[in-house]
């Protein structure tokens, strides 16, 4: 269920933390290459139902959430944790290839990408989200 690294061995209190939920094995892997790349600690979920349990476990820094999953989709689960308040406040990026999912609840997500994603285009949307947060505290990931 999940995936820690810090390839850059960075201080643990310096590492922003970000959680990938997609139950398609090769998305999540390619999107845990490329944030572990650009600094960041990853852990990982397959299904809704797990990332809410990790997001409530860890507190990361941001989301990225894809949409449609089994057992729980990201925007159930995406409200789950809106709804928490001690998680309320985590940015999440809604990471889908069905625009049309999102549009109900555009307000749920601090961004939106759109499958196929740039590797370009979703850091600077990470970047945007945890800028937007003012995460700036724990350091920058490498942008």
């Amino acid at each position: 269920m999940t995936v820690e690294s810090d390839d850059r061995g960075r201080a643990e209190a310096d590492v922003l933390e970000l959680v990938v939920v997609d139950d398609y094995e090769d998305s999540r892997q390619m999107l845990e290459i490329l944030l572990q790349k650009e600094g960041f600690r990853v852990r990982s979920a397959t299904n809704g139902r797990e990332s809410v349990q990790l997001v409530r476990e860890h507190h990361p820094d941001a989301i990225i959430m894809d949409l449609c999953m089994p057992e729980l989709d990201g925007i159930e689960a995406t409200r789950q944790l809106k709804a928490d308040p001690a998680t309320a406040a985590i940015p999440v990026i809604a990471y889908t290839a069905e625009p049309s999912s999102a549009q109900a609840d555009l307000e749920l997500f601090a961004a939106i990408c759109l499958k196929p994603c740039s590797a370009d285009r979703l850091l600077q949307a990470v970047h945007e989200v945890l800028t937007s947060a003012d995460h700036t505290s724990k350091g920058s990931p490498g942008f």
